[in-house]
């Protein structure tokens, strides 16, 4: 069974080779284990996580002919160069606003896509989170246990999540032999070099469930696709070649984790309408205090002379 955790999902929706991975993930749909969290948090996230890659995608669009405005230094060439210069240069400003204009407009329509998750990444991850299983409520009670005891994985700041997505995982884990798990999260796996290591808690807690279970851990989902097929396996797989393999691998490990601030849309403006408040909040007590404060004299009384001076 393959668990793949909701960065791996939300990473498809900034890699520029993701049409190579979806017809391997659509042919192991319904060998994936996933919760109604991750489809969930997924779905929540994924116009946000577009909508940033492209934002810095093309934010350096254009910048490097800026110095074309300026004009050219007139006493590094002749009148004649200079002219020639000028004329085929000026075309170039607005060849690049064409350039930028017609990617807005597919930008534009591409996140409408995703919002109506009508993109070709949201029409494959229909087909898994379609299968999605909610939490009993003995799995939401020992996830909170899990958080509350600050048990792995999951992190004591974030929301209730990764503890139910692995409370649901360890109640069906007693059926599976073998366990592949898709992560890039320190929670879950730690790599070194080429070899990618369970949590040991994690592994333990796997142990307990399953005498013998065998646990396959990878860091970029091609490869952790690629391993399960080999291993079990399945008709079309549409496995990328070796070196479109090689591609992906290296620009999902170039890829920044995303931060608890951006793991929800807004969460960072509602951290600072937080502060916000209690600041506010905090001088008006100060203000208040302050107006039931009285002094006979509007001056502070003058201290004491030290001992032995003079008056």
């Amino acid at each position: 069974m393959l668990f793949i955790d909701s960065q791996q999902y939300l990473d498809l929706y900034r890699l520029s080779g993701r049409k190579l991975l979806l017809g391997s993930l659509a042919a192991v749909s319904d060998r994936v284990f996933v919760t109604s969290q991750i489809a969930d948090e997924v779905t929540r996230n994924k116009v946000g996580v577009a909508n940033q890659f492209f934002t810095d995608h093309f934010k350096g669009l254009g910048q490097e002919f800026k110095v074309i405005g300026k004009g050219l230094p007139n006493q590094l060439f002749s009148d004649t160069v200079t002219s020639e210069l000028q004329a085929k240069l000026k075309a170039v400003p607005d060849c690049i606003d064409g350039v930028r204009k017609a990617a807005n407009k597919a930008v534009d329509d591409l996140l409408q896509q995703i919002g109506r998750s009508e993109d070709e990444v949201s029409r494959v991850l229909a087909g898994i989170f379609g299968r999605a299983v909610d939490a009993s409520q003995s799995e939401l009670d020992r996830a909170r246990a899990r958080k509350e005891r600050g048990r792995a994985p999951g992190k004591p700041r974030d929301a209730l999540g990764d503890q139910i997505n692995w409370e649901q995982f360890l109640t069906c884990a007693e059926k599976w032999p073998q366990v592949w798990i898709i992560s890039r999260d320190g929670d879950y796996c730690h790599k070194y070099a080429e070899t990618v290591v369970l949590n040991a808690a994690l592994y333990h807690d796997l142990t307990q469930k399953r005498q013998g279970i065998v646990v396959h851990c990878f860091t970029e989902m091609e490869k952790g696709i690629r391993d399960f097929i080999e291993a079990n396996p399945v008709p079309d797989a549409q496995l990328p070649t070796p070196d479109e393999a090689e591609r992906i691998n290296k620009e999902q490990e170039a890829l920044p984790l995303r931060g608890w601030m951006d793991s929800d849309d807004g969460a960072w403006d509602i951290v600072v309408q937080q502060n916000v408040a209690r600041q506010r909040s905090l001088q008006a007590a100060i203000t208040a205090r302050s107006a039931t404060m009285h002094f006979d004299n509007d001056v502070l009384p003058t201290p004491a002379p030290p001992p032995g001076t003079a008056e």
